[in-house]
């Protein structure tokens, strides 16, 4: 066997139906020295038959591990203290990744000498059948960091559209928490402050499935609340390093976004959630309808922004096409 150079880990849960097209992704890739762990975290549908079936097909390439259910952090986690890999990347049971996905990302990360290579992220919606590619150009190839791209801390959170070098979370004892939502929020902005190099490409190398039935497109569920704590770790976290002031205007923008025009859009009709994340919003952020990102925001964004700060929740739900 061949030296394991990246290490890519799949949290499995109940995701048999799109299984096999991520899988297939990942052993498909043009790359040559990496090693694919797959995490059964206590699945209940037939997701752990179909690993055993890979792992015994691919037996040099495919691990399989299995455990007692700790959520998708909890099983990131254990991928990336199994790994054998200088590198991992995360990718989600039910999305998949291009085929030159390693091979772009480790050349980059190489000979560039850096922590972290991020690239864009293509968002397929299953329900709308369309696609949309999800990108903050920082400019090809460019070396960057916290202090050169702020709006790294609310362009870019997601965990899966990232090649890390393993010894970043090893070595800041940086890890994703177990059994909450919003857990790559929480996680990969502590990276950033801990990476000092990371570089951009400019190619959309991860397909992110949209579904309707997704955990994080659950209307009613009190646990849209755990924005609120996820938001307050990472600006306690800020505040502890010392660098709070300097990163003020971007994290108070990623709460904007997070809460008020993801959060409070997916409470509508419970007006005790949506009344508990605009009084956060106030108390922790008092300013925030001042922020300079606002600008950039796309019209259709701006106006809901508008709407919500007003709580004019009807005509919010007329324009997101909702009854």
């Amino acid at each position: 066997m061949k030296e394991v150079k990246v290490s890519i880990i799949i949290p499995v849960y109940n995701t048999e139906k799109y299984l096999k097209q991520c899988i297939d992704s990942a052993i498909e890739q043009t790359f040559e020295n990496y090693e694919i762990i797959a995490v059964d975290d206590e699945s209940p549908d037939e997701s752990k038959q179909i690993l055993q079936e890979y792992e015994r097909r691919y037996p040099d390439k495919f691990r399989l591990i299995s455990q007692r259910n700790k959520g998708l952090g909890g099983a990131r986690n254990t991928g990336i203290r199994e790994a054998v890999g200088e590198y991992v990347l995360f990718l989600d049971s039910d999305d998949w990744i291009h085929k030159d996905t390693l091979s772009l990302t480790y050349q980059s990360a190489e000979n560039k000498k850096c922590d972290m290579v991020i690239f864009d992220i293509n968002c397929v919606d299953e329900v709308m059948d369309s696609e949309t590619i999800l990108c903050g150009y920082y400019g090809q190839g460019n070396i960057l960091s916290l202090e050169k791209a702020p709006r790294l801390l609310f362009e870019t959170p997601s965990a899966c559209n990232k090649l890390y070098k393993r010894k970043v979370f090893i070595d800041t004892g940086i890890f994703f928490p177990e059994r909450v939502w919003y857990e790559d929020l929480r996680t990969t902005i502590k990276i950033y402050v801990n990476t000092h190099e990371i570089v951009y490409l400019n190619k959309p190398l991860y397909f992110y499935r949209q579904r309707s039935n997704s955990i994080m497109h659950t209307k009613q569920s009190m646990r849209n609340l755990e924005i609120i704590d996820a938001v307050d770790e990472v600006y306690n976290y800020f505040r502890g390093k010392n660098i709070l002031n300097q990163f003020y205007h971007e994290l108070e923008f990623m709460a904007i976004s997070h809460i008020l025009l993801e959060a409070i859009p997916r409470t509508l009709g419970n007006s005790e959630m949506t009344d508990r994340l605009q009084e956060y919003m106030l108390k922790r952020f008092p300013c925030y309808s001042t922020n300079k990102y606002i600008a950039n925001l796309p019209r259709r964004r701006r106006i809901k922004l508008l709407l919500i700060e007003r709580k004019l929740y009807f005509i919010l739900q007329i324009i997101s096409g909702r009854n």
